[in-house]
């Protein structure tokens, strides 16, 4: 099934009708009361069609932005959340988009062309993630300090991208947040 099927307004409808009709192929086998066991001849006729009666499985893609300071890492994602300056929030002001963060798409049952699915991490996972931050820091630290109106124009600049990108994609996201840990932060 392609990763992108979700993506098709019709595919809902289509994926009915395929159930319905599986449903029925089932049932069938089931009340001819012959034996399904898997060295019949009808089995694998009855194994897809239980399969087919269930939604397909999506084909995650993992997305990776990757960029140096000011490139816009924060404004797409700040834009894609519909939450300017989210990333400033989050990070108390500092940069937030050196930590490795995993974006994965289509979402199971998605109908819309573009999805998000926030899942934070258990207190298990952060230290690990820690590790490999401090790792690329220590690789890529070059200390530079910004000036105040570089800073402003960094502002200026993530501003501006994030407006354009939540224009890009205004009214056609399916945002999905999952905080299983907000009560142990």
């Amino acid at each position: 099934m392609s990763a992108n099927c979700y993506a098709d307004d019709r595919f809902p409808e289509v994926h009915a009708g395929l159930a319905k009709l599986a449903g029925q192929v089932v049932e069938m086998i089931e009340a001819s009361g012959g034996s399904i066991t898997e060295e019949s001849a009808i089995h694998g006729t009855y194994r897809r069609a239980c399969e087919l009666r269930k939604p397909p499985t999506v084909a995650k893609t993992r997305a990776l932005l990757l960029g140096d300071s000011g490139v816009g890492k924060s404004s797409l994602i700040n834009a894609l959340l519909g939450m300017p300056g989210l990333a400033k929030v989050v990070a108390l002001g500092t940069s937030v988009t050196t930590v490795a963060t995993s974006y994965e798409s289509p979402l199971q049952g998605q109908t819309k062309k573009f999805g998000i699915q926030i899942d934070y991490l258990s207190e298990h996972e952060v230290p690990c993630l820690i590790r490999v931050n401090n790792d690329y820091k220590v690789s890529t630290d070059n200390s530079a300090e910004f000036e105040p109106e570089d800073l402003n124009h960094i502002e200026k600049a993530g501003t501006t991208a994030f407006e354009a990108l939540s224009h890009l994609f205004y009214g056609d996201v399916d945002l999905r947040v999952r905080m299983p840990y907000r009560d142990s932060w």
